[in-house]
């Protein structure tokens, strides 16, 4: 594995006698904005004629490739967004390898979503390959042609190691947090330039557990709990017990990721800090390229934050965790880049320099034609290694998957999965991390678990003769 070290660039707009540390670069900003300095902007420059507007994703991961054409409107005849909208007049030929595929046009405007927030009017079905090459043309009266290239990239595997926790200092905190670290490993490909996202899903369960005690005089004893650290409490401690739980619901929000121990998603040095330059992601859709691990087996530290003891509502069972590799066409990864450097430019925004325009690689338009292919690891619980991959369902604890689909790129909302109910385990090996009240084995009123920090976890026991 190859490990990266860090090291400040030498700016010549950097070099100061003063003291460089956190809070100097506003300083040197104070310097600057008095300075005599003129950049002539001309307004009309941009007051061009309409142009198509075409977005594009395709993908080796769907069957459906969505195209939503709209047009631009110029700066002096812009009114209202709702000068903005889809041309279902257009006319698209969409080429794969050089052939032909047909293009279908939906009037149901709720099938999909775009970059530009209109629902796509044009479809193509079909699943891409890796190393397909992809065209578009776009043709619509009133406007210039548009065409667009781009080739999907070929999947790249990756398998999520180890989840751990850690506790660091977080300078944005100013404080030491706990986080939940996923550790993930990847090969990248010697022979090419390559683009990568990377995006962490967490599945939250919701479910309940059951144990039965019955002594010599044939009186039962039941608890049921509703959460896993709980129940393998119990399950440890009155193993004379019949246990046995029921997953029955599951949803997955992907995470925000802490970029701080993992230097190809922070590329800031402190100088850049001070000078307000940001790192945030579109869409927690974190990009990076091969530049510093070309042809390397790497692995990735991504930090997310410890978030065990608080869950949706009606998903406080457990937890599972996963990592989604995007491999990216350059046209796709420029697209993104652009749209984050105009985010985190805080010197573009105060006035001090000029914002860049968003990527496009339409011809005779705007927009962008990218490709994508995307890689799941499996779901593993913290300290976990390894799990089974089919969903079993069973009454014992020898767990099962529930396997999910790859989230669509930024410009699609991410989905929720929705396990079915079922008696089934979990996909891991939940450790115990809290301490429990056990109920007795011969309970006469009810006991309530109110130790622990998920206030929604209760221990209900009872008795009949």
């Amino acid at each position: 594995m190859k490990t990266i070290k860090k090291t400040i660039p030498t700016h010549s707009g950097y070099l100061c006698p003063l003291p460089v540390g956190r809070g100097w670069g506003w300083v040197l900003l104070l310097l600057l904005a008095f300075s005599s300095c003129r950049d002539h902007f001309d307004i009309d420059s941009l007051n061009t004629e309409a142009k198509l507007v075409v977005y594009c994703f395709p993908s080796a991961n769907r069957d459906t490739t969505w195209i939503s054409v709209t047009n631009s409107v110029p700066v002096r005849k812009y009114t209202d967004t709702r000068d903005i909208s889809n041309l279902a007049g257009a006319r698209i030929i969409y080429k794969v390898n050089g052939e032909q595929r047909e293009v279908c046009k939906t009037e149901n405007a709720s099938l999909g979503r775009t970059a530009t927030g209109l629902d796509p009017t044009f479809y193509v079905l079909g699943r891409h390959r890796g190393g397909d090459q992809v065209s578009v043309s776009v043709a619509c009266d009133g406007y210039p042609s548009a065409t667009a290239e781009t080739t999907v990239p070929e999947q790249a595997p990756v398998e999520l190691q180890r989840v751990v926790t850690v506790r660091e200092y977080d300078p944005e905190w100013y404080a030491v947090r706990d986080f939940i670290q996923l550790q993930a490993s990847f090969t990248d490909p010697a022979a090419s330039r390559d683009y990568y996202a990377v995006r962490v899903g967490i599945r939250e369960y919701g479910g309940f557990g059951v144990g039965v005690y019955t002594d010599e005089l044939g009186n039962n004893t039941s608890w049921f709990v509703n959460d896993y650290d709980t129940y393998r409490q119990l399950q440890h401690e009155i193993p004379e017990a019949t246990w046995s739980y029921e997953i029955t619901d599951s949803t997955t929000i992907w995470a925000e990721i802490e970029t701080l121990d993992e230097p190809l998603l922070n590329p800031l040095s402190s100088i850049d800090e001070d000078f307000g330059f940001e790192n945030n992601f579109y869409g927690n859709f974190y990009i990076f390229s091969d530049e510093e691990i070309n042809g390397q087996a790497y692995t990735l530290h991504l930090n997310i934050a410890d978030s065990r003891h608080y869950s949706s509502k009606g998903y406080n069972w457990a937890k599972a965790y996963q990592v989604v590799l995007y491999r990216i066409s350059p046209e796709y990864y420029r697209f993104l880049k652009s749209i984050n450097d105009v985010d985190n430019n805080e010197l573009a925004k105060g006035g001090f320099s000029q914002l860049m325009p968003t990527f496009s690689n339409v011809l005779g338009g705007i927009g962008v034609l990218g490709g994508f292919t995307s890689a799941q690891s499996e779901w593993k619980g913290i300290g976990e290694q390894t799990i089974p991959s089919a969903l079993k369902p069973s009454s014992s604890t020898q767990g099962a998957s529930l396997p999910i689909q790859a989230p669509p790129p930024p410009t699609a909302s991410a989905p929720t999965a929705t396990a079915p109910t079922s008696s089934c385990a979990l996909p891991f090996a939940y450790p115990t991390s809290t301490t429990a009240t056990a109920c007795p084995r011969k309970p006469s009123t009810t006991a309530t678990d109110s130790a622990r920090p998920n206030s929604s976890a209760t221990t209900t026991c009872t008795t009949s003769a």
